[in-house]
């Protein structure tokens, strides 16, 4: 600290450990790391945000404005919270792409550019049998997976760093968000054909396709805007602006209203979606954003409840669920569930949501906010032991099933009792992170992005029925009917 170093320029000094065993340990290990600043760090401060040691690799790399190493670290959250305002060492760097040989670093331009020829046709037909369309993240590519055969087809080549998907109400057509490349990958699901890539912006994240399958929205990270698209057309409109680092979108049931996740803003944007045929030739044709709904420090997930009347954030954090009321646009005040909630559920009746805490290894149940009146107690009725760093659930028939990174399993858990079941193994070191439901039948899939597969879980029988080779590092996927 006497160097002229520490004296005279911005230093960083970060003192970790490694982490323990892999031995289930109770609660979740914490691993000491202490960070200290020249300048431009929170003096005495203590973070409540659950961070790896890929998150100290990634904010060392934003700080010296270099590439990623792998998809570990280029999806890890850059531990910005210790730094005061304005000394951010991520914020600003996220969107540094790894420079071309010969060539400085540079930032990705917020541009929109239509596309001109080239787009897929509007497909109509889907697949013969319900299949999964996985998004590989580090292999640039879909793999298709037939739900009755347990087949993978051949990858469909996407664009850079893949780490979403959405399909079309008919299931004819499957978007794929390439966030490495700021673009939108249509799919033909029947052919398995991929069309022209939509340019969008820097860094997109999340897609949300409305009912009426008219337009997609799409968020993009390293812009802070959503950019809409014509599916008609496959033209990009208008960029939207919204909140500080938007990673996710929902969409009501009644098309009205898109709820866009403000990562780093803490809140949640409303876009008031048009009624009717668009008009892509306007700006204001895909809808207008209303003033952003804090929802609590670095909400992760947003979930609308099926009657459409509540949408509900679960802040990682601030340990906290909000309830925002769709039709007012106004948030309740949030409920204190378990430590870093990752993940929610909404019942199919819309009574209930499942917040599932990755920090606490519980799952907390929450009365839905039409039922919360003065008479009818805590909104919290249970919190439910689960695996070790749940990390995802899904709601099917009377059970819900959490995915335990960590443990390799999938806790079934009774709606009705809240009991749990004996836990399903998906693997042991397969760390899965991720469930999708089939949209007719009895099948999840479970993505397990370390092992390079997906699980096929009978949900009815709670057994394992296949598991299936796909791309490097599956991250999502999408199930036709």
């Amino acid at each position: 600290m006497r160097s002229p170093a520490w004296r005279t320029q911005r230093s960083l000094a970060i003192i970790t450990f490694d982490e323990d065993g892999y031995d289930y340990e109770h609660p979740a290990q914490r691993v000491a790391t202490i960070i200290i600043g020249s300048q431009g760090v929170r003096r005495g401060y203590v973070s409540r945000v659950r961070y790896t040691h890929y998150s100290l690799l990634r904010t060392i790399e934003a700080v010296l404005g270099l590439g990623t190493l792998t998809a570990n670290d280029r999806y890890a959250q850059p531990v910005d919270d210790v730094f005061l305002r304005g000394h951010q060492a991520a914020g600003a760097f996220l969107d540094v792409r790894p420079p071309a040989p010969g060539k400085p670093a540079t930032r990705s331009a917020s541009t929109l550019a239509s596309v001109s020829g080239g787009m897929l046709p509007l497909a109509t037909a889907r697949p013969a049998h319900p299949t999964a369309f996985v998004v590989n993240s580090a292999s640039n590519s879909v793999t298709p997976v037939d739900l009755v055969t347990h087949r993978a087809g051949k990858p469909i080549r996407v664009g850079a760093d893949p780490v979403g998907i959405a399909l079309s109400p008919s299931g004819a057509m499957a978007y794929v968000v390439d966030s490495g490349s700021g673009t939108v990958t249509p799919i033909a699901t029947a052919t398995r054909k991929a069309g022209k890539p939509i340019r969008v912006s820097a860094d997109p994240q999340g897609i949300a396709i409305t009912p009426d399958g008219q337009a997609a929205y799409v968020t993009n990270l390293g812009s802070d805007t959503v950019t809409p698209i014509d599916l008609a057309t496959g033209h990009p409109g208008a960029a939207i602006a919204v909140g500080s680092m938007p990673r996710a979108i929902a969409i009501t049931p009644d098309g009205r209203t898109a709820l866009v996740l403000n990562w780093g803003g803490g809140s949640v944007t409303p876009i008031r979606l048009p009624s009717g045929r668009l008009a892509s030739a306007g700006p204001r044709s895909f809808g207008r954003a209303g003033r952003a709904i804090a929802a609590g420090s670095y909400p992760f997930s947003i979930s609308v409840a099926p009657d459409g009347a509540t949408a509900y954030v679960a802040s990682f954090g601030s340990d906290t669920v909000t309830a925002i009321n769709a039709l007012t646009q106004r948030a309740e005040a949030p409920v204190a569930v378990g430590q870093a909630p990752d993940a929610l559920a909404v019942t199919p009746d819309s009574s209930r949501v499942y917040a599932v805490n990755g920090d606490s290894e519980t799952v907390t149940v929450i009365r839905a906010s039409r039922s919360i009146v003065p008479s009818a107690g805590p909104a919290v009725i249970a919190t439910i032991g689960v695996g070790y760093s749940p990390a995802a659930v899904a709601i099917a028939g009377q059970s819900a099933f959490v995915v335990n990174t960590i443990s390799g399993t999938v806790t079934p858990l009774s709606v009705a009792t809240g009991k749990t079941g004996r836990a399903i193994l998906i693997g042991t070191y397969s760390y899965p992170t991720a469930i999708q439901l089939a949209p007719a039948g009895p099948t999840a899939v479970v993505i397990s992005p370390y092992a390079g597969q997906i699980t096929l879980l009978d949900t009815a029988t709670r057994k394992v029925v296949a598991t299936v080779n796909v791309g490097s590092y599956p991250v999502a996927a999408a199930i036709t009917p």
